[in-house]
């Protein structure tokens, strides 16, 4: 249950996403409500999000390179990244944007801290992605982590063995999503890892 003080103009948002404010009282029960939100919340129903504020973020430096060419999969993993406080992403949705975006940074001394790559993309499949950036003595030693629907153990293999740091089958839900990319972040960007 949630309860609010009620007054005209009082609100709050969730999750960095929506903002629900009162517009008017109707009577002792019944308020009038305007919710500004994005056309699709990626929250599911009768999931609860809890975020203490916790101050500075520790991922306000970091930068995510995600490749997915599912739009609703890349507005949930955007969603993710501002929930936690990414510093900054950047989204591919195809290999040729990718491959592009990857080129217009070779040059550049500010890389992305990590990369997330979907296994299943439109023009190639992610391992293919994942050898080509490795190619790049530059890119070789920033963390490339696979996303999948799929839980098949060889392709889990083949995209490890071509420089994948991990292979992840997709979460679920938005709370579970937010959980694995906090957990790989405070893994890949800790002291211990970071070049």
């Amino acid at each position: 249950m949630l309860r609010i003080q009620r007054s005209v103009g009082q609100g709050f948002t969730i999750g960095g996403l929506a903002r629900i404010e009162i517009t008017g009282i109707r009577d002792s029960n019944r308020v009038k409500v305007a919710i500004d939100a994005p056309r699709q919340v990626p929250v599911l129903r009768d999931e609860l999000l809890e975020r203490e504020d916790v101050g500075e973020s520790p991922y306000g430096g970091v930068g995510i390179l995600s490749i997915e060419d599912d739009h609703q999969f890349a507005d949930l993993l955007d969603s993710a990244f501002r929930f936690i406080g990414v510093g900054s992403s950047t989204r591919c949705s195809s290999v040729d944007d990718a491959l592009k975006e990857l080129n217009a940074r070779d040059s550049q001394p500010e890389r992305p801290s990590a990369v997330l790559v979907d296994y299943h993309l439109l023009g190639a499949t992610g391992d293919r992605v994942v050898s080509w950036i490795r190619d790049w003595p530059e890119w070789r030693r920033t963390p490339i982590v696979m996303l999948s629907g799929s839980d098949d153990p060889k392709i889990a293999d083949d995209c490890l063995s071509l420089g994948a740091n991990a292979f992840l089958r997709k979460p679920d839900t938005f709370t579970e999503l937010v959980s694995v990319i906090d957990k790989l972040l405070s893994f890949w960007m800790s002291p211990a890892h970071r070049v």
